[in-house]
């Protein structure tokens, strides 16, 4: 709470990320392995995924940025682990499984 509450990560540029890189079909295959059934994925162009971003109702910048990000992230330009869940939290972050089976209905 205090992250939110206090001046302490005022202009800081906080990465948050959990204790181990996984990729899209790492995360299908654990959220597979939690619900007991297969999670496929489907790779979909950034131009349609813009397109059907704005179709929700997202407007044109945000859909750019969005853009913009899943770009970095197929460059693999996002895979790196920090410290800075821990920094903000006190604790280390959770595992993608433990926060699937935290959240299985």
């Amino acid at each position: 709470m205090r992250a939110l509450t206090s001046d302490e990560h005022v202009r800081s540029v906080l990465t948050l990320t959990g204790p181990e890189l996984l990729s899209v079909p790492d995360m299908a295959e654990v959220l597979g392995e939690t619900l007991g059934r297969p999670v496929e994925t489907a790779d979909v162009p950034l131009e349609v995924y813009r397109t059907r971003l704005i179709a929700a109702g997202a407007d044109a910048e945000f859909a750019d940025v969005a853009v913009d990000g899943s770009r970095l992230v197929a460059r693999d330009g996002n895979a790196r682990l920090t410290p800075d869940v821990e920094r903000v939290l006190g604790r280390p972050p959770r595992t993608f499984r433990t926060w699937a089976a935290d959240h299985l209905r």
